[in-house]
């Protein structure tokens, strides 16, 4: 068996060096063709995952837990109105311990405040600010991105760190030609330091997007301590593909979490 597999190396060596031309052409031309082919699924690899980004950027990756039915909402659709109760955080947090779906990243935040008046050393704004508490995930889950700075850490949404992320608008209205990272705000009379400035992202439904300042959500419970704050639930999923099955799960998650029999309604 040894002496024929010898045999057929000189036999294919010899005939290498009989056409020498012809072989390196060939294996020049099946090179080129590997080459094209491992380039082209690179192509088409970076093409899919930059889609998949942007895609996941305007939220099609992502979905909300809400008090109410937006679509119901949007097609105003008052005929039966029912008054679902508030998303409290005790609820929140519960989901957020509960929910073991795969590949998940889940963040909590709700509206602080509005209309809000934020001073620095120099000057003050007008009451026009909005305040969003919220965790370290939110940002992302959002699809909203940092442009300078860095965004919150799990230490500093942990430990309730005294830092902020602003809106481009505000950055630029408050700081005008320098830059806003490392800076001090007053909010209420606490003093934050800017870590992070986003992305300018425009007005949406009339609202001015980048008039806003994000803050670690436990600092946001304790300053603008209200009643009846509802609480927003976003979760994002990091592979394609499974939305639908994470929405059942997180859907019988928070039944449980909210004691429904199986008789009752969504709420």
């Amino acid at each position: 068996m040894w002496k024929i597999a010898v045999e057929n190396i000189k036999i294919a060596l010899t005939s290498i060096r009989s056409q020498l031309l012809r072989t390196c052409i060939t294996v020049f031309i099946i090179a080129i063709g590997i080459w094209a082919l491992v380039g082209i699924l690179s192509v088409v690899s970076a093409l899919k995952n930059t889609i998949v980004e942007d895609f996941a950027s305007m939220g099609a990756n992502t979905f909300t837990i809400h008090q109410y039915d937006m679509a119901d909402r949007i097609a105003n659709n008052n005929s039966n109105p029912v008054v679902n109760p508030t998303i409290t955080y005790k609820e929140a947090l519960e989901f957020k311990s509960q929910y073991q779906y795969p590949f998940s990243v889940i963040s909590l935040s709700f509206d602080a405040a509005s209309n809000i008046e934020v001073k620095n050393e120099i000057m003050k704004t007008d009451p026009e600010i909005n305040i969003i508490g919220c965790d370290e995930n939110y940002l992302s889950n959002s699809g909203i991105t940092v442009e300078s700075g860095r965004s919150f850490s799990h230490t500093d949404i942990k430990n309730n760190h005294f830092v902020c992320i602003v809106g481009s608008d505000f950055s630029n209205n408050m700081f005008k030609g320098i830059s806003s990272i490392g800076q001090n705000l007053s909010i209420k009379g606490y003093k934050f330091q800017i870590i992070g400035v986003l992305k300018e992202q425009g007005n949406t439904f009339g609202k001015n997007e980048d008039q806003r300042i994000f803050i670690p959500i436990q600092i946001a419970r304790t300053i603008f301590n209200t009643a009846n704050v509802n609480y927003t639930i976003k979760v994002r999923l990091l592979k394609e593909g499974l939305l639908n099955q994470a929405v059942d799960q997180a859907t019988a998650d928070f039944r449980n979490i909210r004691h429904l029999t199986p008789a009752q309604k969504n709420n």
